[in-house]
Order: structure tokens, then sequence, then C-alpha cells
């Protein structure tokens, strides 16, 4: 163990990782290179990512890392992706005929899926098993973390970790056979072959993450014997990329994001692409009630938004005159987020109320940020991590009245405009000044616990506990 200690080597099986500007490659990249930082010896392993290169930052950071691409024969994770909002669309799917072939091509493979255990990457990680035996062999890591989707990641490390006795750490950033919506799609016998290979890698495992305490807790139901393995590390922001953007030029983000000028308009901003996940009816009701209760806070009302509406919503907001207020925008950078949040007033979350256990990854985009957050959504962690750090409120789809009535205090606070109505006292909420700002840095705030540095402290510990735990658990077995 004094190996460990000293010189902690890790194998890191991430799929999905930078240059992908999806989810889970930015959460195992924060957490590669700021373990490096740590003092861990780290190997990952990820599949090729066509036509697309890590930045400067990006390869700066992960200099002295083993970077171990696996080739693909083809990717649609590159070109089309719910979670990477690095482009964005902003025609409607009727003005663009590539959309619709690639649309009906989705469609397809969707329902194809439906017949496919795991996902449609498995063939492709089982050809490259070899591939990571050997980089097994010369780096001779103390521990495999995966992290998942895609699920097969979760077979490969299982295997590996098998073959070569090491601990083995997953990573759930969603549910898996436990998914409301996943599991649905697919047929009866794949589901019972997925909720074998889950409780078999559950029963592996020396260590289970998961990202929000609601899917944590629905897993600990589920599986009652292992629910001691369980364990919950949040998302993270990136002090570092906080800091580079909003250092950066205003001039450069502003000829990619053109947005009127906040002191014209109070602009909220949904930094994602409305869908079941994140549904736009309660905005539009939110519009619709506070143009007839306040026309005057109606009138100076813009909602940017990644991409373009779907043709229904569109056709839907121009019958209500909404169509104005609803501005498409495409997206830029992950890393030039942070100074690109600082041109509104309100930054607004939205979840669907059947996929409340996830707290959706715009969230910690959002938290450095100096607007307020508003998160219309029933995810009880969240509106707790809100209160605790002083950074917005959340509100369900049923509590219009009291968002109407946070809006209003906020648009109050942009326009100078303080004076006393008659709205109802029991409709009163508290409201951050829109002009608080927050020490980021400052380890004793309450925020810093949300810093992707104080996270990768969380995981290098775990990481650490369960390799000590196999270590003891080898011996008894031996003994």
């Amino acid at each position: 163990m004094s190996d460990v200690k000293e010189n902690p080597r890790l194998l890191i099986i991430s799929p999905y990782f930078v240059p992908r500007k999806r989810v889970g490659a930015l959460r195992s990249y924060k957490f590669a290179k700021f373990l490096k930082k740590l003092g861990w010896k780290l190997d990952v392993v990820f599949l090729h990512a066509n036509q697309q290169k890590l930045s400067k930052d990006e390869s700066d950071h992960l200099s002295g890392i083993g970077l171990h691409s696996l080739e693909v024969p083809f990717d649609r994770t590159t070109k089309q992706s719910g979670s990477d909002l690095t482009k964005a669309n902003l025609q409607s799917s009727t003005q663009n005929k590539k959309q619709k072939a690639s649309s009906l091509f989705q469609g397809l493979v969707d329902y194809m899926e439906r017949f496919i255990p795991m996902d449609t990457w498995f063939p492709i990680l089982r050809y490259h098993y070899s591939k990571v035996e050997q980089i097994i062999l010369k780096q001779k890591p103390h521990a495999v973390w995966v992290t998942a989707d895609p699920w097969s990641g979760l077979l490969l490390a299982s295997r590996t970790a098998k073959v070569f006795n090491l601990p083995l750490i997953v990573d759930f950033r969603d549910p898996f056979t436990l998914c409301p919506v996943r599991s649905k799609r697919k047929t009866k016998w794949v589901q019972k072959m997925e909720q074998y290979w889950e409780r078999a890698i559950f029963e592996q495992a020396k260590a289970i993450v998961f990202t929000a305490k609601d899917t944590l807790l629905m897993y600990q139901n589920h599986y009652p014997v292992l629910k001691d393995k369980m364990v919950l590390i949040h998302n993270s922001y990136d002090l570092d990329i906080h800091t580079n953007s909003t250092d950066q030029n205003s001039s450069e983000i502003s000829s990619v994001w053109p947005i009127q000028s906040s002191n014209q308009t109070f602009n909220l901003v949904f930094l994602g692409k409305f869908r079941s996940s994140s549904p736009i009816e309660p905005v539009i009701s939110l519009f619709e009630r506070i143009r007839d209760k306040h026309p005057e806070v109606f009138r100076d009302l813009r909602l940017y938004h990644i991409g373009a509406l779907s043709c229904d919503v569109l056709s839907r907001i121009k019958t209500l005159q909404l169509e104005e207020y609803f501005i498409p925008m495409h997206a830029i950078p992950y890393n030039k987020v942070p100074k690109m949040l600082g041109d509104f007033q309100a930054l607004l979350s939205i979840l669907n109320p059947n996929r409340d256990m996830v707290i959706p990854s715009k969230f910690w985009d959002y938290l450095p940020a100096k607007a307020p957050i508003i998160s219309i959504g029933g995810n009880m962690e969240m509106a707790e991590i809100l209160s605790n750090t002083k950074r917005g409120k959340q509100f369900k789809a049923s509590e219009l009245n009291q968002l109407i009535t946070y809006v209003y205090h906020l648009w109050q606070e942009w326009s100078g405009n303080n004076k006393q109505t008659d709205i109802d006292e029991d409709n009163r909420v508290d409201v951050l000044s829109i002009e608080e700002t927050v020490d980021i840095n400052d380890p004793n705030h309450p925020l810093y616990a949300y810093s992707a540095f104080s996270k990768t402290q969380e995981l290098s510990s775990l990481l650490l506990k369960a390799i000590e735990k196999h270590h003891m658990d080898s011996f008894s077995n031996k003994t």
C-alpha cells in the first residue's frame, strides 16, 4: 500500500472524453485534470473523436497523462448529441433537409437499439479489449474507474478489472436500468439482460458513484444489500474555466453570441435545447401569465435558448404572439460560457417531472455566475443547493404565481422600478440582488464545495479507500 500512497496509478475508462464536448466527457476530463494535480499517475481510454482536436488548455492540463484513443469506423455522436452544445441549428427541421434525413436515420437507430443490450458501442469496445489489456500490463494501475454512459463501457471495465484483479469503481451519471424513460424503450429480454449485468457489476465494484442524491437513494432502495458501496459525488464547475473565460475580450464573445443590450431588455437564458427532458410548456405559461398580470414586465422580457424550436412549438408560440420573445442562438465552446452568462439577468433551468432524479449539467455552469438561477422542477437537492449557496430559487411547475412574483421582483431591481405593488404577500419570495457577487475562490464559501477541485478531492479519497479495501479483501481470500 505504500506504493499506492506515494505514487497512485489509475486507469480511467471514459468512452466519451475531450475533445468531445459532452457532459460525460467534461466530467471525466475535470477529474483527470485535478487528479493529476493531486499526484495521480493516469491513463485514459476513450473513443476517438473524428475531426476533433484538443484545445491548447486541454492539451496543457492533460500533459503527462497517457491518452489512449480507440479507433471507431463511424461516429454519430460527434455530429449529433443532445448533450453536445458546441453546435446548434437555428432553423426548424422543415427548413433543413439534412436535419430531416438525420432525424429519420436517428429514428431508425433508436428503434434498433430497443433490441440491443447496453448500446451500439459494445461491438467496438469489445474489439478493443486486447488493447486495453496491453495498457494495463504496461502501466500497472492500482484501480479501474469507469464512467457511463455509454453503458457498454461498464462491461469493458468489468472484464479488465476481473482479469487483472483490480478494484473497480463505477461512475453513474444517470440511472441505467432504473431510468423511467430509457428502460421502457427496451424489449423485455433486453431489460432482463441489462438488469443482470448491472447487478453483477454492482456486486463486483468496490464503490459506486452517483451524481444526484435522488438517483443514489433510488438505487440504494433497489439494491439494499449493496447500499454501503454507493456514494454521492456531484458534477461541478471548473474554477480555471470560469477565471479564464471572464478574462476574455467581450467583443470576442458578442461576435458569436449577439445578445440585445441588457439595458434595453430583461434577458433570461436557458443554456440548452427544449426537449422532453426540459419542456418548454412551463415557460410559455409563465410568459402568458406575465403578459396578463404585468404587461410592463412582459414588454422587456426576452428568453434566449440553444438551437431552433420544433415546428409544433414554433407554430404554437406564433399563435400566442410570443415569437419575438423566444430567441434561438448558436452555442459557443464551453470554456466561453462563463463570460457569456454575464450578459443575462436570470439563468433558467428546467426539469421534466419524470426526470427529477437528475441534476441538469447546465445547473453547474450557472452556479459560479453572477445572475440568479431560476429552477423550474421538483429536485429537492437542487433547491437545497440554491438555498445554501444563495444562488437562486426553485419552483415547481404548479407554483406559477410564486414564480411570476420572483421574476417581477428581479425585473424591478433591474429596471429600478421599486414602487410598491398590490402583489399578494403570500406569494412574496426572497429575491437575490442581481449585482451580488460571490468569491468563488473562497474555500470557506458554500459554493466552493461544488468546484471541480473539491469534488476531485472527494473522488481521490474514495479511490484510495477502494484500493485499500480491495487489498484487504484479496488478502482475506488468500488466507
